[in-house]
């Protein structure tokens, strides 16, 4: 016996119907679910400013919103045991469950390129894959802490990460893998330059 379910997903099994008004034992046909997924073609970027950025996109049911991102000096790797996936920052989940999702990116870096991913959770949580855009404006050279200004706190991170290692890599201004004298330089050059 062929079975059709109401979405038009076809399967065979056997049924056995008892006839005399008694009722028909049951089990044993094919039964859909359906399950979320984020439509990968409906995920878009707009109102991309110098620290805003809209994220939208659609899911195949009801379901939460939420954007997972990192600017391009952060992590981004996928890791599906950490609560944001390995990415830095994670916007708030809305309670609100919709089809179409949009999501409002505030804070951002000018001149930087962020790698995202939309998330979304019915019954269970779903990822979408990494896509990226890139803030309008320039990057402030020697803005180390991102307030969007060089100045002594810039200066006071410098420091402390001189040498060879450093543990804040955006000390490193020049990206030759190590803050020293030409780091200092540049933080000097763009000081209160905004």
């Amino acid at each position: 016996m062929t079975l059709t379910d109401e979405y038009g997903a076809t399967g065979t099994d056997e049924a056995i119907v008892t006839i005399n008004e008694k009722p028909a034992p049951t089990g044993g046909g094919a039964v859909y679910i359906p399950t979320l997924s984020i439509s990968e073609t409906s995920i878009s970027t707009s109102a991309i400013g110098e620290d805003t950025a809209t994220i939208s996109w659609s899911t195949s049911l009801f379901s939460t919103s939420r954007v997972i991102y990192s600017d391009e000096e952060e992590s981004h790797s996928y890791k599906s045991d950490t609560p944001n996936y390995g990415y830095a920052h994670s916007t708030k989940e809305t309670s609100t469950k919709v089809t179409g999702h949009k999501v409002i990116l505030t804070d951002l870096y000018p001149g930087t390129i962020y790698y995202f991913r939309c998330v979304s959770k019915d019954s269970k949580e779903v990822v979408s894959a990494e896509y990226s855009f890139t803030t309008l404006g320039g990057k402030i050279l020697g803005d180390i802490n991102r307030d969007k200004k060089v100045d002594i706190f810039d200066f006071n991170l410098l420091i402390v990460n001189w040498g060879d290692s450093p543990k804040n890599r955006k000390a490193d201004l020049t990206k030759d893998g190590k803050v020293d004298i030409l780091d200092f330089n540049t933080l000097m050059v763009n000081w209160t330059k905004i």
